[in-house]
């Protein structure tokens, strides 16, 4: 595998200052055929940052934004992007490893095709169960989900198209994910903070005519703070961060032929999660106050514009 000549943007943010990042940042220096500049962005950063230790190996220089807020994952990346004058961005979890090849088999399928806008990295569990092959949308309720996750690492051994990349470890290519940019002209929208900001980016990208390539040889470990089944251990924010984006994911990017067509199954979905909230989890309803207040700004966000 020949060394890229690309310029690599490679993100990495963290909350909190988080430490895993220095594990991850170590992995991304063992990269092999590819190399990057690396990015720190550090939310509600504390009064004393993780020592990340200097360039090296595949990280050929290191900065860092330090906010004492908390500007999202989203807001971060798009910060991010905006300013970014390389080819691909690379973007990784603090608690994602990538294997010494991950990066130069990412870059060698954007740089052998053109119509493939992000590559989705291959991702296990750290007890070697898969964490993800990429993200898929359901057929008839449109939810999204990772492809395999618990699974057996030796399933979805194949490259194959997705529906979208999972933003734990992904490669995306500049130019298309500009050219994927929503009606407020944002490529990563800033109002998500955190979760199915990749699902977004996924649907715009192909709305644009670009593919997501799930890529098998582009592996790493994903710790992943919450899996599907441990509800109790994710904040009362994030549950309401999760279900509004979700629905602000299917505002912004499903035609409305398609809702309509898929209405019966998505209403009865609905209705049993509106269930469960009210018995388990009333606070996690207020998401749907906080869909409907941004309904105008997500319509508007319909349209894909070329990011200036």
């Amino acid at each position: 595998m020949a060394v890229t000549n690309r310029s690599i943007l490679a993100i990495v943010v963290t909350l909190h200052d988080d430490p895993r990042a220095v594990t991850a940042i170590g992995a991304l220096r063992a990269q092999v055929g590819a190399f990057c500049r690396l990015l720190v962005i550090d939310n509600e950063a504390g009064p004393n940052p993780v020592d990340l230790g200097q360039a090296g190996g595949a990280v050929l220089t290191i900065e860092r934004q330090r906010h004492l807020e908390n500007v999202g994952l989203s807001g971060a990346l798009e910060s991010a992007i905006r300013v970014s004058g390389a080819d691909f961005l690379l973007n990784i979890n603090p608690d994602c490893i990538l294997d010494p090849w991950a990066l130069a088999s990412a870059v060698e399928v954007l740089e052998s095709s053109p119509a493939v806008g992000a590559v989705a990295f291959h991702l296990r569990r750290p007890d070697g169960t898969l964490d993800s092959a990429g993200i898929s949308l359901s057929r008839w309720t449109l939810r999204a989900f990772d492809r395999g996750a618990g699974r057996s690492e030796t399933e979805f051994q194949a490259d194959d198209d997705v529906d979208a990349p999972c933003l734990a470890a992904s490669l995306l290519r500049i130019s298309a994910v500009r050219a994927a940019a929503d009606g407020a002209y944002e490529v990563f929208d800033t109002r998500f903070m955190a979760y199915q900001e990749d699902v977004d980016l996924g649907w715009r990208l192909r709305r644009a005519g670009f593919r997501v390539r799930h890529v098998v040889k582009a592996s790493g470990i994903h710790e992943r703070g919450f899996r599907p089944g441990d509800r109790t251990a994710i904040p009362a924010h994030i549950r309401r961060w999760s279900l509004r984006n979700r629905w602000w994911t299917l505002i912004k990017n499903a035609s409305w032929w398609g809702l309509l067509l898929r209405s019966p199954m998505i209403i009865l979905q609905e209705g049993a999660i509106v269930g469960y909230l009210l018995v388990k989890e009333p606070g996690t309803l207020a998401a749907y106050a906080d869909i409907f207040r941004g309904l105008s700004s997500t319509l508007r966000r319909r349209r894909i514009h070329r990011a200036p």
